[in-house]
């Protein structure tokens, strides 16, 4: 797990190496929204390192850790079922789609605090998603 760990903080810190180019060059809103969200996961990456390295223990803040045993399983059917996959990511973001909806009706305002915990879950199982996605074009 360390070595995913790992690999995420390399991952980012290009990301956020190529962003910050693009930025000085074009900026977007959702450019810096892109940015502060790998600055952030950078920064659990290298929290969780630190904490294993003091503690020999996960602090399981960073995504990837959170959905360790998710990404295990989502990752074989990737490699063995990738229409079944992919219908999963749809399901994902179509999800993120409709908390994000719910969040902006009057008529839900009651369930606003589960609608942000189901939107926060569904967004990072995305970033599972996608780091599976890079890995396999990686390969």
């Amino acid at each position: 797990m360390a070595l995913v760990i790992y690999n995420d903080r390399i991952t980012t810190y290009k990301k956020m190496k190529v962003l910050d180019a693009e930025l000085d060059q074009s900026p977007t809103e959702e450019k810096v929204k892109d940015l502060a969200e790998l600055r952030i996961r950078n920064l659990q990456c290298f929290a969780e390192l630190k904490s294993l390295n003091n503690t020999g223990r996960f602090r399981f803040d960073h995504p990837l850790l959170e959905h360790y045993n998710e990404k295990n399983e989502l990752k074989e059917l990737h490699d063995t079922n990738p229409m079944e996959f992919l219908k999963q990511y749809a399901n994902c973001k179509n999800n993120i789609i409709r908390y994000r909806g719910y969040l902006k009706r009057k008529d839900r305002k009651e369930k606003t605090t589960s609608d942000k915990a189901h939107l926060t879950r569904w967004k990072s199982l995305e970033q599972v998603f996608k780091i599976i996605m890079e890995e396999a074009n990686d390969e």
